[in-house]
């Protein structure tokens, strides 16, 4: 909800970089119950919605914000761990389009 405005400058990089941090922190730690109840659909298809609405150069500064460290093998294995096959996959490819 708060990335909803201010996605087409890349001034705000910076910002929409900590959203998806904090997003995808939220559901690291989400218990095991919120990741049955389809709580992380709803967190990835907002992130996928963000990135729809993003321009190539505002793609390419959040890159920038979110580190290459974030697509490592390391980091595609846990997300998959972690958020399921599906998630992980849909998380990991907006990750690599961002980075």
């Amino acid at each position: 909800e708060q990335l909803r405005k201010g996605v087409r400058s890349e001034s705000h990089a910076p910002r929409i970089a900590r959203r998806v941090r904090e997003a995808i922190a939220i559901m690291a730690n989400a218990p095991k119950t919120a990741r049955a109840s389809g709580l992380f659909e709803g967190v990835v298809a907002a992130l996928e919605d963000l990135d729809r609405r993003m321009g190539p150069r505002v793609r390419a500064k959040l890159g920038e914000h979110l580190g290459a460290s974030i697509i490592s093998k390391e980091a595609q294995a846990i997300a998959k761990r972690v958020f399921g096959q599906l998630n992980g996959t849909r998380i990991i490819i907006l990750l690599r389009r961002w980075c």
